[in-house]
């Protein structure tokens, strides 16, 4: 695979969550479209995708969709999928000691260069890394990138874009700062579990990896893991 460059990928977070921050105050239609479609994308595919599926494979995707979101998270800069799910297995396996990834064991600014995190692919998992789907994500990622960037440039516009993707960054700092504390208790959240696509359920998540559902504030498994997956399930 081609060697990743995570520098892009920081300065594309760090854009994108100016240009959100500067759309809220200048042009908050345009806000609102990013904070609208980052949330459609953001809970599907970073939650139930990324997270529950190719993270901790707690439910079963039909092929169909996990090669179109895997097209659809490279085009949002959401990092290969190879990366985020050795970042995230990382964290569970060394959760709240200093070799985690992140979470408050580290400092705010060591949360907010999460796309300087070394990718260290062995964490990902076999299954993953002997996907073609997924090793194809990884190596023509930029493409992608710049593909949906031209897109929203000729349809919304390039700002747009940029905000979409630094709303979702935001959201990964979030998530990361507050589903545990400095002391190292995990929290379970109703109410931020309902803009953060049931991310906050962190503590349930933490003693049961396993569960494709999080919570009562679930959405993203309610719409898309119990839609596909129904039969499978005992909940």
């Amino acid at each position: 695979m081609r060697k990743f460059d995570p520098i892009i990928q920081q300065s594309i977070y760090y854009i994108g969550a100016i240009t959100f921050l500067v759309l809220c105050f200048y042009d908050t239609s345009s806000a609102l479209l990013s904070y609208l479609l980052a949330t459609i994308i953001g809970g599907p595919i970073v939650s139930g995708f990324y997270h529950r599926f190719v993270s901790h494979r707690s439910w079963e995707c039909p092929r169909w969709l996990e090669v179109s979101l895997l097209f659809l998270s490279a085009g949002y800069s959401l990092t290969p999928a190879i990366a985020w799910a050795s970042v995230h297995k990382k964290h569970h396996r060394f959760v709240d000691t200093e070799k985690d990834p992140h979470g408050p064991v580290h400092s705010f600014w060591h949360n907010l260069k999460i796309g300087l995190w070394p990718v260290q692919i062995k964490y990902a998992g076999r299954s993953v890394l002997r996907d073609d789907a997924y090793k194809a994500q990884y190596d023509y990622y930029w493409h992608i990138n710049i593909l949906f960037l031209i897109l929203s440039t000729v349809t919304v516009g390039w700002y747009v874009w940029f905000a979409t993707v630094g709303y979702l960054y935001l959201t990964l700092v979030i998530v990361n700062m507050l589903g545990h504390d400095s002391d190292g208790n995990w929290r379970n959240s109703h109410l931020l579990s309902i803009p953060l696509a049931g991310e906050l359920y962190h503590k349930h998540h933490h003693e049961n990896p396993g569960d494709p559902r999080f919570g009562l504030m679930d959405w993203p498994y309610y719409i898309m893991i119990r839609w596909f997956n129904g039969n499978n399930l005992d909940r």
